[in-house]
């Protein structure tokens, strides 16, 4: 199952200088605390999603197993991306056993631009 937790706001993706289908990379720091009232053997993955020049992408953060009522998922994940991001979205992934549970604190940070590379054309029709 899946459930979105978070839009992630613009200024925390976007990048000014991207116009085109410029092929840049950069970082992200994310991290979810999430409560849960009882302890439930369940797997959960915390995914962000974005889209770009050429349609949506997924990125593995963490997964855990629910063993206790506190579970943090976090870590620093890269995305590449043609041309602008024009979304990006924070997911929980969970087994086939809908369970409760409550967000005590979500953080979503660009910690690194990496590079910008123009993407050269296949084919020029003028030579």
């Amino acid at each position: 199952m899946e459930k979105l937790i978070a839009i992630v706001p613009t200024e925390t993706y976007q990048e000014p200088s991207i116009t085109g289908q410029v092929k840049w990379t950069s970082k992200y720091n994310l991290a979810l605390w999430l409560r849960v009232p009882e302890v439930l053997n369940n797997r959960v993955r915390l995914v962000l999603k974005y889209r770009d020049a050429k349609g949506i992408h997924s990125v593995l953060v963490d997964k855990a197993k629910v063993a206790r009522n506190v579970v943090l998922l976090s870590n620093l994940v890269k995305v590449t991306a043609h041309g602008a991001i024009n979304y990006m979205g924070v997911f929980l992934y969970f087994g086939s056993i809908s369970f409760e549970y409550t967000v005590d604190e979500l953080f979503a940070q660009r910690k690194l631009t990496i590079k910008h590379t123009p993407v050269k054309p296949l084919y020029n029709h003028n030579k």
